[in-house]
């Protein structure tokens, strides 16, 4: 797992943080659409609820506790609001960096 904490704007972030690379964080709140992790650097992660399972139905009242420790990959970045999307699928794990089930960068 790599620190990423020294980083203090967004661009710094993203110079050291890459798609695919796998971070660690807390879970800070749920949403109805996701639940929001603290990684340690400053934005916000998400894990949106289609970033769970590979199978099944997610639903709200099964995220993992606000406070859980949960290992993540990093899937995209979202520019408009500085935000780190976030995966704890499966599928994920088993797939390279940039690879096909890596979320594209969004330039919003």
């Amino acid at each position: 797992m790599m620190s990423i904490a020294e980083q203090t704007s967004w661009e710094e972030l993203k110079a050291v943080l890459n798609v695919g690379d796998e971070v660690s964080g807390v879970i800070l709140k749920h949403e109805a659409f996701g639940v929001f992790v603290d990684i340690g650097c400053g934005f916000d992660g998400l894990i949106e609820i289609i970033a769970f399972r590979d199978e099944g139905i997610m639903t709200p009242d099964i995220f993992p506790a606000v406070g859980a420790q949960v290992k993540t990959k990093v899937l995209g970045f979202r520019e408009s609001n500085n935000q780190i999307w976030l995966s704890i699928k499966p599928s994920q794990w088993s797939s390279s960096p940039g690879g096909a089930s890596a979320r594209p960068q969004d330039a919003e």
